[in-house]
Formats: C-alpha cells, sequence, structure tokens
C-alpha cells in the first residue's frame, strides 16, 4: 500500500512498506548559522541522506528560508 505524497503532519510520507516501517521526509526551514552537518545533527542523519533527497553537493551553501527536505523512518 502506498501513500505518495500525502500529508502526516509536518510529514509527508513517500511510502508505507509493508505495515512495518514508515519511510518519508519532513520539510525543514534553513535558518542562520544552518549548514548541512548541523542540520544532519538535529535529525540523527546523515549529509549524506540529506544531500541525496535534495539533490546538492555535501559543500553547497545554504540560504536562510532555504526548504529542505529530510529523510525519516518510522518503525510501526
Amino acid at each position: 500500500m502506498a501513500f505518495e505524497g500525502k500529508e502526516l503532519g509536518d510529514e509527508r510520507l513517500s511510502q508505507v512498506a509493508g505495515g512495518r516501517s514508515i519511510g518519508g521526509y519532513l520539510e525543514y526551514t534553513v535558518i542562520r548559522g544552518d549548514t548541512i552537518a548541523t542540520v544532519a545533527g538535529k535529525f540523527h542523519v546523515t549529509e549524506r541522506d540529506i544531500c541525496d533527497l535534495n539533490g546538492i553537493g555535501s559543500g553547497s551553501a545554504l540560504y536562510l528560508g532555504q526548504i529542505l527536505r529530510v529523510p525519516v523512518r518510522i518503525r510501526c
């Protein structure tokens, strides 16, 4: 069963796999002082996870107000 692009609170689900885990992303708005590394640390994901999901390089500069997708996994 898939729920492509459906909203669940602040999270958007990209898929539901077999009722065991939910994978998707949430949207994070960049604030002053954020780097890819600090955003990754806030959400306990890797810099590579954020870069891959957003199609950006690891050395990319972020700007205030930029929306980043941050991957999430929820075990059911």
